[in-house]
């Protein structure tokens, strides 16, 4: 229910039903109507007909799938949105749009390319980081025990609150005896308040209707109840005393109410709506805080961030005082939506405008003394995420357990409710000692200390050496130790044991006297997770204006060079050859006092893998290196100089659209050319050749020969367009260090080479 409940606008009822048109109206214009008055159900069947009749009509393509988005069907959302891309007229929402249903369909890599594309707001950078980042969400899934509720109906059923020895939740499911009501939108029914009772460690007592006299044939729910259960607040479509006011656009808002509980008669009075609720707007979604002074809410009233924002208001002896934005920390441009408030003065919210994981996610931040929040809000990871949608989160008292809604079992077609226990293990204390490595004298220093798991990270500095620092036994944590006048240990593996009562201990060596000026750093191989390994056997060649190597060193495990006694105001070149890796060259031009760092990146060789050369390109049907293509052949000029050893096929490829005979020719002459020109630099042309391979090696599957017509967009023909190179075997009898025969050690051979 992406859109609809959790924004709300499900719950806004247009005034008038369409129930006939003139017959001369045309099949576009009777779903356009329907479309128009938000009955999207409705729509969607009059715009299949319309398309199955012209399929060229941009109109229809753009509303239905728009329908699909909002009745919450991710995945016709997604196909339909992935044909709006290729209308005219079609807009950079409907990129963002598309990006959306690729993430509830599980398609992250996809969605990325076009999250970054979509530039219009700031969503488009923050849902691109959080696919970028995806995998840190996925470090604390065995920190919670989850399973669906077994009192789910086929409908919807969210929003569950603990109310003494109930549970009560909002309900889409059929009411035995009573006249169901259903909603245009959605074509299911309107939503009511039920209970149930947990009977044993697995079982609950049948749902029944909650709050009968509190309910109208409307929308009702969600609900909260204040610290002493004597009153209750709930949403509701605006009905005042059985009758409906709507806004001036006709829309039947939905308001905030409250009643008091009366027990003698089993039944709530005193019915009113909120003083800061206002027909022509939205507030929903109530949580009290555990004193009782605070009540937050959902609202699109204004003075928001955008969408749906978070509020609070607290109470004074007149009664609820004038609302506040909880501000950019906690709001967004999407929807932040579904508080609720935890004995710990902890607000837990869900938001489709932050870094997650798809849909809907659920946040926490802890709150300060003013209700406002300390920090900005965390998300709360895998698998309490899902790719779909998750909200309406509630605890047991002792916020150990407690129920949450998702529709990640139904593909977003469905909202249930799940429960969960909350099982990561508690922290102990553990104790560093930071120590002189020859006299063990502890020492005066700071570290940080990294969770692998969860990445959360603790920085503290002590004067006498000695650390206690909270954290969860049996995890694997990556410690960072530092002592002025020594050299520091970075990335320390840590294993915390069950057993807490002995100390860890971190030795560190005494620095040597730093000379004036000096050139040091590190060798890192990055790998494909983004996380870099230091490289040994690496060797470091410093050289001077005359070419004469002023330093040579090869590294040791830790990947480490210090070159000292070097002279100011000098140029030096600085080498780094790793055997089986791309040699890499830094210039540096003047070492400043203090000395100068460089570090260095490298790529292991693997014989007969592409590597995309960026930014080639060609005039149309043309041959010949335009300038900008030769800033970035002399990189390669520059990569082959840096590896005298290795020799390279350039490869040039097309898309598919053009006549496959004609497309190798051209790729063949784009190829040839850009090896001539890198030869023309110098470099020996028996280390280089050129090879056209037209359409025939794609990177997205997009065949348009002959008969077949391609679906491809414009952007992925970019993708099958493109220059690579592939070491295809070694120069013999060119060295490099810890060389066998005539090719480098720990070099590999691609099992697939491109072109196969």
């Amino acid at each position: 229910m992406k859109n609809i409940l959790k924004s709300v606008v499900a719950f806004c009822i247009l005034a008038g039903v369409w129930t006939s048109l003139p017959a001369q109206n045309s099949a576009l214009q009777k779903a356009n109507k329907l479309y128009n008055l938000k009955a999207y159900a409705q729509a969607i069947p009059r715009y299949l007909r319309v398309i199955r009749k012209d399929s060229s009509i941009a109109e229809a393509i753009f509303n239905i799938a728009d329908c699909y988005r909002l009745v919450n069907d991710a995945r016709n959302s997604e196909s339909f949105y992935k044909r709006c891309l290729k209308q005219p007229g079609a807009k950079p929402i409907h990129k963002f749009y598309y990006a959306q249903a690729l993430m509830e369909n599980g398609k992250p890599e996809l969605a990325k390319k076009y999250m970054k594309e979509f530039q219009e707001d700031e969503r488009g950078k923050t849902f691109y980081q959080a696919l970028v980042n995806r995998e840190k969400f996925y470090k604390n899934t065995n920190d919670y025990k989850i399973k669906k509720a077994p009192f789910n109906s086929v409908q919807n059923d969210f929003s569950p609150v603990i109310y003494k020895d109930k549970i009560v939740f909002v309900s889409a499911r059929t009411r035995a005896m009573l006249l169901n009501y259903k909603h245009s939108w959605t074509e299911l029914n309107y939503y009511s308040l039920y209970a149930t009772q947990k009977s044993g460690e697995e079982s609950y007592s049948k749902s029944k209707v909650f709050a009968k006299n509190i309910r109208t044939r409307y929308n009702n729910g969600p609900v909260c109840f204040d610290p002493d259960n004597k009153n209750i607040y709930f949403t509701r479509n605006n009905v005042q005393k059985k009758k409906v006011v709507r806004a001036t656009n006709g829309e039947l808002k939905v308001s905030l109410f409250s009643a008091q509980v009366n027990e003698a008669k089993k039944q709530f009075d005193n019915i009113g709506s909120l003083p800061f609720t206002s027909k022509e707007y939205n507030t929903a979604h109530p949580s009290v805080s555990a004193d009782g002074k605070r009540l937050y809410f959902s609202s699109d009233m204004p003075g928001g961030q955008g969408g749906m924002d978070l509020w609070f208001c607290e109470k004074t002896e007149e009664g609820w005082g004038q609302p506040k934005n909880l501000g950019k920390k906690i709001n967004t441009p999407g929807n932040d939506v579904f508080p609720c408030v935890t004995e710990s003065n902890t607000l837990y919210f869900s938001s489709n405008g932050r870094e997650g994981i798809g849909g809907l996610d659920i946040f926490s931040v802890a709150l300060d003394a003013t209700g406002m929040p300390k920090d900005s809000a965390k998300n709360m990871g895998a698998h309490l995420n899902s790719t779909a949608d998750d909200f309406g989160i509630t605890f047991y008292p002792g916020e150990k357990a407690g129920f949450f809604s998702s529709n990640r079992d139904s593909y977003d077609l469905n909202d249930d409710i799940f429960e969960f226990t909350i099982v990561k293990p508690e922290k102990k204390p553990y104790t560093i000692l930071v120590m002189d490595t020859l006299t063990r004298k502890l020492l005066e220093s700071g570290i940080e200390v990294t969770d692998n798991e969860t990445g959360e990270k603790t920085s503290l500095t002590e004067k006498e050496g000695t650390f206690t620092v909270n954290l969860f036994p049996g995890r694997t944590h990556s410690i960072n130790a530092k002592s002025e006048g020594y050299v520091p240990k970075n990335n320390i593996e840590y294993v915390t044991p069950a057993d807490n009562s002995e100390p860890f201990e971190i030795l560190l060596k005494q620095l040597p006297p730093k000379p004036k000026y000096f050139i040091a750093g590190t060798v890192y191989e990055v790998l494909g997770d983004k996380s870099k390994i230091k490289v040994d056997s690496t060797l470091i060649q410093i050289t001077d204006p005359g070419n004469n190597v002023v330093y040579s060193h090869i590294t040791d495990t830790s990947g480490t060079y210090y070159a000292p006694d070097l002279k100011p105001r000098t140029t030096y070149v600085v080498t780094a050859s790793p055997p089986g890796f791309f040699n890499k060259s830094e210039i540096v031009d003047s070492i400043p006092k203090g000395g100068a760092i460089r570090d260095f990146y490298v790529s292991r060789i693997v014989v007969g893998k592409a590597i995309k050369i960026e930014n080639i390109y060609f005039d149309y049907d043309k041959s010949n290196i335009r300038p900008d293509a030769a800033i970035e052949l002399n990189k390669i000029v520059k990569l082959l100089n840096e590896n005298p050893a290795i020799i390279i096929e350039l490869g040039s490829h097309t898309d598919c659209r053009g006549k496959k005979s004609y497309n190798e020719g051209l790729s063949d002459r784009r190829a040839k050319s850009s090896a001539a020109y890198i030869i023309s630099q110098g470099i020996d042309a028996s280390r280089i050749s050129g090879k056209g391979y037209g359409e025939n090696v794609m990177i997205v599957n997009c065949p348009c020969e002959g008969a077949q017509k391609s679906n491809c967009s414009e952007e992925e023909h970019q993708l099958n367009r493109r220059t690579e190179f592939k070491v295809t075997g070694f120069v013999k009898g060119v060295g490099n260090v810890n060389m066998k025969s005539d090719k480098p050690t720990n070099v590999i051979t691609d099992p697939k080479p491109a072109g196969k």
